[in-house]
């Protein structure tokens, strides 16, 4: 019995340790600010000349914290993993470039801060974004988009991505016919998993065929009232040309070290 009291008392006190260290680990970790576009290419044939899976899966939420999609109200600052108000972005030129495009449809756009950790104690954020009703090819009873961002660091910045796209086939009419389409109620879906060292105050590019991510971080020091954003590093005037490519290659930029 004592020795059973004993195993229990132990485990307590590792449980309470292990907590308290990792929560140190976390208030030590630098802290970023990250800013990620998520987008649609709509161009016609977009992805047709690829071999999908039939069942490409589904993202993980285990372990995942949600996002809140909605910018915060104006003036809003917030804490980490919080949504950021649209005057925090510096992307809104780059989405707007977006929008005005016949070949590109942006989804999410959002912005937050965060403490940043090793990759492999890195927390994961879950999103989850459905059509709006007026769409003119919604996809309904799913999420249009789903999936996780997840970003340590090490030497470098390490930003991962496991994102599903689903689509109605009827949006992909003048694409090619082909045996090996995934099909499941009249929806297709994409998968993107990668993963890109990043150097901070950089803009990343990760491609996809049929969709595309583009991430910026900056980094950023709390403070105990009203914080700021401590912009030391501009973004680069180098913007990853947005042109339809088919073959999946990646345009983001050469990994440099984090800053």
């Amino acid at each position: 019995m004592l020795k059973r009291h004993t195993n229990r008392v132990v485990f307590a006190t590792f449980i309470v340790l292990s907590f308290s260290l990792f929560s140190a680990a976390q208030a030590e970790a630098p802290w970023y600010q990250f800013e990620v576009i998520i987008f649609e290419r709509i161009n016609k044939g977009a992805g047709s000349t690829e071999s999908w899976s039939l069942d490409p899966g589904t993202p993980s939420r285990l372990d995942a914290r949600p996002m809140r999609l909605r910018p915060a109200k104006a003036g809003g600052q917030g804490g980490a993993y919080k949504t950021l108000p649209k005057s925090a972005w510096r992307l809104t030129e780059v989405e707007q470039r977006l929008r005005r495009s016949r070949n590109y449809r942006p989804h999410v756009h959002l912005a937050w801060r965060q403490p940043v950790g090793r990759p492999d104690q890195a927390q994961k954020l879950h999103l989850e974004m459905y059509d709006r009703k007026d769409a003119k090819y919604p996809v309904e009873g799913l999420p249009k988009l789903e999936g996780t961002l997840k970003v340590g660091v090490k030497r470098y910045l390490h930003f991962e991505v496991d994102l599903l796209l689903r689509r109605l086939r009827a949006q992909d009419a003048a694409a090619a016919e082909s045996a090996d389409e995934p099909w499941s109620g009249g929806l297709r879906s994409f998968r993107l998993q990668t993963s890109r060292r990043m150097r901070s105050g950089k803009l990343h590019y990760l491609d996809h065929p049929v969709f595309g991510v583009l991430v910026l971080a900056n980094r950023y020091t709390p403070a105990k009232a009203e914080p700021e954003v401590r912009q030391e590093t501009p973004i680069s005037a180098e913007i990853p040309p947005l042109v339809d490519q088919t073959d999946g290659a990646s345009s983001a930029t050469q990994a440099e070290p984090a800053e």
